[in-house]
């Protein structure tokens, strides 16, 4: 019956025998791939913050691995624990782009340490965060 109405808008009010139409489904374009089309945090934010890890933990690595103080050990394993870190946002950084659902988890998970950096990675991350779960971004990374 409210399928086959004349009306291309249908009103918000009820009909004269109480019956109230359905809201429109919303329609959330499920395209990915397109990077033009990607939301704003993630093509704004999220994906600059890739880069700027990406910029700096090879100095973290020199540095971690210049110092002085510590042994041979402990040199070798922090520069692989950086080196870990540096592929994880590497793969993060593509997984972004082509909107990857596993990028979506890993977003949350870096963003909610980014949390820890406090002033300036405190509100990147709690504004990432803030709009991670919404319809547009989750339906990128192919989350309903």
């Amino acid at each position: 019956m409210q399928n086959n109405s004349p009306f291309s808008n249908r009103p918000p009010l009820p009909t004269p025998d109480g019956n109230v139409f359905p809201p429109d489904p919303v329609v959330v374009n499920n395209v990915r791939n397109d990077w033009k089309i990607a939301p704003l945090v993630v093509r704004g934010w999220d994906y600059i913050v890739t880069w700027l890890a990406l910029i700096i933990l090879p100095f973290v690595m020199v540095a971690g691995f210049s110092d002085e103080d510590s042994n041979t050990g402990e040199k070798i394993g922090g520069l692989i624990f950086v080196a870990l870190i540096f592929a994880m946002f590497v793969w993060l950084n593509r997984a972004l782009k082509n909107g990857k659902p596993a990028a979506w988890t890993a977003q949350i998970v870096v963003s909610v340490f980014g949390l820890l950096g406090f002033p300036l990675g405190t509100a990147v991350h709690a504004y990432i965060l803030s709009q991670w779960f919404k319809p547009e971004t989750k339906a990128w990374f192919g989350k309903s």
